[in-house]
């Protein structure tokens, strides 16, 4: 009997030493994971000064085209208007000249 439990209890003690080893992997495991996501975390928070300097160059870049898109149509409006004015003129010298 005791011959039977030694035997036993022998054959159990190494087997012990796997389900340790099993959790260290896995706790490694989640270790390493966790410093994936860390990572990423880091990567993401980085980007965001990027997308912030990107979006404002871009709206410098809207309104500065808008400013001069609207200069260029004023531009055109006192052109006609002068142009108007011209041929009118013109035409009143004409009558004045007959």
């Amino acid at each position: 009997m005791k011959r039977t439990t030694m035997l036993l209890f022998a054959l159990a003690l190494p087997l012990s030493g796997c389900g340790y080893n099993r959790i260290q992997e896995l706790d490694e495991n989640v270790a390493a994971r966790r410093a994936d996501i860390e990572a990423e975390l880091l990567r993401r928070n980085d980007l965001i000064p990027n997308l912030v300097a990107t979006v404002e160059e871009a709206a410098r870049f809207e309104e500065e085209t808008f400013t001069r898109v609207a200069e260029a149509r004023s531009g055109l409006t006192r052109s006609r208007e002068q142009l108007a004015q011209a041929v009118q003129g013109g035409a009143e010298t004409d009558q004045l000249s007959r």
